[in-house]
């Protein structure tokens, strides 16, 4: 008897080949963190530098220098005025060194504050040499003497917050962060990771890219009317993925709460794979689309 390959019989094979797909590209990405501990804490009470050196791959070779740095009555370049602050930033270690620090804008070069599952990718504004995280004191001009307060960066004392940084080896391009927390005087580096795949973003936060068995568990995955439904028990904080059986991502959204929804109603009839990615790792089901 001659066997029929039906549609639906079609629908669960590309369900099967999407799952393989993305089963064998988890498997190549893989988060390498490393846990600064006992934490590493800076202090700068009067006027003076500290630095601490970051290996971001672990390579025996420094990828940048978070410092702080504090001044009393520094004088401007211009002679106008003097500086009194305390200021902590991060910077590329080495001109040869190929890397870059998230920042909002390369004209301010104020280092991105990212928090916790926050994606750290190709779509950030890379600086190559220098970001800064937090300058605090005042500006005193010459001709007044009255101070100016002084307050910038995105880093004024913050905790629980993440520094996007890149390297580059080889030609390719990885993506990391550096967990950072600072007060008026110092700052303390608590830990560091990069995504070992080149060009693969990387969560802030994350420390392991392995299945979470509390997430699958907190989660439950369907589609109502081609549209793809993520319920949670407890609270979520992190990223939806929807991809195709090639591996490319078709629809994407932020999660921060219990629900979570993206509408196919436009996407190509076949099976896809839902991610759930966030700073404890991730979690999938497949689901199928049918559009009419």
């Amino acid at each position: 008897m001659k066997k029929t390959f039906t549609p639906f019989r079609k629908l669960r094979a590309l369900a099967l080949l999407s799952s393989l797909l993305f089963a064998s590209s988890m498997l190549q990405a893989q988060v390498v963190y490393t846990d600064v501990n006992p934490d590493d804490t800076e202090t700068q009470t009067s006027d003076g530098f500290s630095l601490y050196n970051i290996d971001l791959n672990n390579d025996a070779q420094v990828d940048f220098i978070i410092s702080i740095v504090k001044v009393t009555d520094e004088p401007t370049e211009d002679g106008l005025a003097t500086v009194t602050a305390t200021t902590i930033d991060i910077s590329q270690y080495d001109a040869a060194n190929v890397v870059g620090i998230a920042v909002d804008n390369l004209s301010d070069e104020n280092a991105i504050s990212f928090s916790n599952a926050a994606t750290i990718g190709s779509s950030e504004t890379w600086d190559s040499e220098y970001g800064g995280l937090s300058s605090v004191g005042s500006y005193t001009p010459l001709a007044t003497g009255t101070p100016i307060p002084v307050s910038l960066g995105n880093f004024i004392n913050s905790t629980g917050k993440y520094i996007g940084v890149q390297i580059e080896v080889a030609g390719e391009t990885y993506y990391g962060y550096i967990a950072i927390n600072t007060t008026s005087n110092s700052f303390t580096v608590t830990g560091y990771a990069y995504e070992q795949t080149p060009d693969v973003s990387i969560a802030a936060g994350a420390t392991t890219t392995g299945v979470s068995s509390y997430l699958k568990s907190n989660t439950s995955i369907y589609t109502v009317n081609n549209t793809v439904v993520a319920d949670f028990k407890n609270a979520f904080t992190g990223q939806m993925d929807v991809v195709n059986m090639n591996g490319v991502v078709v629809k994407s959204v932020s999660v921060n709460g219990t629900s979570a929804s993206v509408s196919m109603d436009a996407a190509q009839s076949g099976a896809y794979q839902v991610i759930l990615s966030g700073a404890d790792g991730f979690a999938s089901e497949k689901v199928v689309i049918v559009n009419k």
